[in-house]
């Protein structure tokens, strides 16, 4: 591509999600890239890891060309903020045992600052990509590699006590690419993609960071934080460049429908957005119906959407459906769905399910719907687990053999070969398409993030002595249309009578929020010993999940998030602002964003408690900034982990400093 087209644009940056501040072409994107590789090749790293630490941004994909020019393997991992995400960079330097760090001097002087403990830690060579000079570009020796050589690691967002690094060879990329091109490509002319997705994830790398030099187009790039801060960002954008593939998680398009006013709209043309993917979460057929009304006039297409299916052990895409086709939607039967059997409905009604197709196999690939126990292929409209093989399927996980063989290497009873990858996806197919329907795995997702159940309940029962080891379990339940965190979990007996149940419940939401940045929808204290678990003691999550639904569980107390939020309170200070009117604004603030009672906040709480993720983070500074009439960048403020108290102390502070 540097070749045929040198001149042409490849790699645009938008700060804050709307000036063109950075760009590179073909040929300068090859030259930078050359110049990393040469100083990798230099030192001999040819076959080892470099771990990626970098914000979402050009640099990153610098980073990962000039790795995959100089032969290592490339480790891609996020800048933990606020120390959230330290403990599983460290578990995967564990893992893989990296001999180099490529990050910017910007992280760097971050992590010196915020967190010189993390930086101490990290015991390896440290190589600025800042400090690449473009001379050494000449330098730089095609490597010895092949279809077979190692391009990748992508860990899972899985359990963070034992990552899993997924080995992605230069031939699964090469396959997957050309997966994606089947399905996205368009019809005539570059791809122009619009992306917002985060470059250490899949979706965000393989889709949209490389898939433009693949086709020969461009990509307009944003960060997460832009895009979460205001979505209209995101289609501005979009309808700006005429971007004619973008897309993300369910939960974009929700943001979209619920964020952004429809007077907003009037000035985008969306005409051109031929490819709008949805993957990553479950794709549901109200959110697609709500976007599509809420952006029509704007000349958005129902035809642009493209439900997908996909993970890291396939490299990235599965299956996905034809830009012109409208994405088909089923109802089927509940009940008969529950048994295992897919019974369309000819219409709509309390006793259906709405399903939204995930489209067909690309090229290259096969998938069958198999009994999981029986190890036999299951016909049209049985519900089994999705096994995939083929040319852009993983060969398995880094240094986990007998995982790997379990995993990527499963054999079906009636079929002479071995090799289908076991995904711990449930669906049915229906002429020739996939539906997913649940997760054998028992995934969490929420807000686009995955979450393990074991991890979870490990944190519930550390969280308070009158938590039973081994006695909790966590689930997901849909709530209004999204999937929201409900926690099951034992209490020594007599725990009641020693602790007010409010404690117990907030040391959950306490543990949950810190660690995770979750807040339950549910918490339910049972009786020891009375949790289903099988007769070898593993916990029974689905099991419990039925039980809580049904009200069949022994329940001693229990707490659920109030049905109905808190009015949002207004942006507009009183005309005498007070310590006071802050403190009241922030606390309304916090009921009405999170879903708490006033009861349920105490000042001298760590605010992290509460559950805050990153884009509630987001939304408590722009609304907190607008209130005082500052700008005021609070989440640098909040990574020292403030207590509730002293964020309404230093935003005090700060409307002080600005009055004079």
């Amino acid at each position: 591509r540097a070749q045929a087209q040198p001149d042409d644009p490849l790699y645009l940056f938008l700060e804050k999600g709307e000036t063109l501040t950075e760009s590179y072409t073909y040929a300068e994107m090859d030259s930078r890239a050359r110049a990393l590789a040469a100083r990798l090749q230099q030192a001999g790293l040819a076959g080892e890891r470099a771990l990626l630490l970098f914000p979402s941004g050009i640099d990153y994909l610098a980073a990962f060309w000039g790795c995959l020019y100089a032969g290592v393997i490339a480790v891609p991992v996020y800048p933990p903020q606020m120390g959230k995400q330290w403990g599983r960079i460290q578990a995967i330097i564990a893992d893989c045992q990296p001999r180099l760090c490529l990050t910017n001097r910007n992280i760097l002087s971050s992590l010196e600052h915020q967190m010189p403990e993390a930086l101490g830690s990290l015991d390896m060579q440290q190589l600025v990509l800042d400090d690449i000079a473009p001379e050494a570009a000449s330098q730089w020796a095609a490597p010895d590699i092949n279809g077979h050589s190692l391009a990748f690691l992508q860990y899972t967002s899985g359990s963070t006590g034992q990552p899993k690094g997924v080995r992605v060879t230069h031939g699964n990329l090469l396959a997957n690419e050309a997966i994606i091109d089947h399905f996205m490509a368009p019809p005539s002319g570059p791809a122009i993609v619009v992306t917002w997705l985060p470059l250490f994830h899949d979706m965000g790398l393989i889709g949209t960071g490389l898939y433009p030099a693949y086709q020969g187009g461009c990509v307009y790039i944003m960060t997460p934080l832009a895009f979460i801060q205001s979505p209209l960002r995101w289609l501005s954008a979009i309808s700006r460049y005429r971007a004619n593939i973008s897309g993300g998680p369910n939960f974009a398009y929700d943001l979209c429908v619920s964020k952004i006013p429809q007077d907003d709209l009037a000035s985008l043309d969306l005409s051109a957005w031929r490819v709008a993917f949805n993957g990553a979460e479950p794709v549901r057929a109200a959110t697609l119906a709500a976007f599509e009304q809420h952006v029509a006039s704007a000349g958005f297409r129902s035809t642009a959407f493209m439900p997908c299916y996909g993970m890291a052990e396939t490299t990235l895409m599965v299956t996905g459906e034809p830009a012109t086709a409208i994405a088909r939607q089923l109802h089927v039967d509940r009940l008969r769905l529950q048994q295992g059997q897919a019974v369309p409905a000819a219409s709509a009604t309390p006793e259906t399910q709405a399903l939204v197709s995930c489209g067909h196999t690309g090229p290259g690939l096969q998938l069958q719907i198999v009994d999981p126990d029986r190890q036999q292929a299951l016909p049209d409209g049985q519900v089994g687990e999705v096994w995939v093989s083929g040319t852009s399927v993983c060969d398995g996980y880094w240094a986990r053999p007998a995982l790997s063989a379990d995993t990527f290497r499963a054999p079906l009873s009636d079929a002479a070969a071995s090799g289908w990858l076991r995904t711990g996806d449930l669906g049915f197919c229906l002429d020739g398409h996939l539906y997913l329907t649940a997760r054998l795995k028992d995934l969490i997702i929420v807000r686009g993030r995955n979450h393990y159940p074991p991890d979870i309940e490990q944190t519930v029962e550390q969280a308070h002595p009158a938590f039973l080891a081994g006695g909790g379990a966590a689930f997901a339940h849909d709530q209004n249309g999204s999937e929201q965190l409900v926690i099951v979990q034992e209490i020594e007996r007599g725990s009641l009578r020693q602790h007010p149940a409010e404690t117990l419940f907030q040391a959950i939401r306490q543990a949950l929020g810190e660690v995770h940045e979750l807040q339950p929808h549910a918490i339910a204290l049972i009786r020891r010993r009375t949790l289903p678990k099988t007769s070898s003691g593993k916990v029974q999550r689905s099991a419990t999940r039925q039980a809580w639904l049904q009200g069949q569980l022994p329940i001693e107390a229990q707490w659920i998030q109030p049905a109905e939020a808190t009015d949002a309170p207004g942006q507009t200070p009183p005309p005498q602002l007070t310590t006071e009117a802050l403190a009241s604004w922030v606390q309304n603030w916090m009921q009405a964003k999170l879903h708490l009672r006033p009861g349920d906040i105490d000042l001298q709480d760590p605010i992290s408690a509460y559950g805050i993720d990153s884009m509630s983070m987001v939304e408590f500074e722009d609304e907190v900034s607008a209130f005082l009439g500052v700008n005021w960048p609070v989440r640098d403020f909040l990574l020292t982990e403030p207590s509730i108290q002293e964020v309404i102390e230093r935003g005090w502070e700060v409307y002080q400093e600005a009055q004079g």
